[in-house]
């Protein structure tokens, strides 16, 4: 991808990398364009895969483990944790 290309070379990015942005109801077919993530840090590229893959789940599997993390949330307000 040119634009990809040009943040390595030209701006000396480390890492660059497009990500498709889909149509919401037709997340298998229609690319509607590329979001470009571009960051010399080593942990950003990683970050954007774990926040770009929660967003393409369905609505479903977020709710349930946003529920999950409420819970555990609740269960550690239960518990005495040490001062620091």
């Amino acid at each position: 991808m040119l634009v990809v290309d040009r943040l390595r070379g030209e701006l000396k990015y480390k890492y660059a990398r497009p990500y498709p942005i889909y149509q919401r109801e037709e997340r298998e077919g229609f690319c509607m364009y590329y979001m470009i993530h571009a960051s010399d840090h080593p942990a950003a590229s990683s970050l954007m895969v774990r926040a770009y893959d929660r967003v393409l789940k369905p609505k479903e599997e977020f709710q349930m483990a946003f529920a999950n993390f409420e819970e555990l949330i609740r269960a550690t307000d239960e518990v005495d944790l040490p001062a620091r």
